[in-house]
């Protein structure tokens, strides 16, 4: 099983999740990377959202981020968002 899930991504960025560490990171395709909270994850996944990113519903490690960031985009309890990508 590998320990590196990406929840998000757009053409700059990836929000992952090390799964071993339980950790957040922001890493940008040139390389760079940076650790975030859960919060900042989810703001920006959102901001993935908006510029045609993707979002990646139903992944191990997700439930609170997936909860938050539905929030954060107004869904609705219960609704369910276009799943984006495999």
């Amino acid at each position: 099983m590998k320990d590196r899930t990406v929840h998000a991504h757009c053409d700059c960025q990836e929000v992952v999740r090390y799964d071993r560490a339980g950790k957040w990171w922001i890493e940008m395709r040139d390389g760079t990377r940076y650790p975030v909270s859960l919060s900042e994850a989810v703001s920006e996944a959102a901001g993935c959202e908006m510029c045609d990113g993707a979002i990646f519903y139903g992944r191990r490690g997700g439930t609170a981020f997936d909860r938050n960031v539905r929030k954060a985009l107004g869904d609705r309890p219960g609704e369910r968002r276009a799943f984006h990508g495999a």
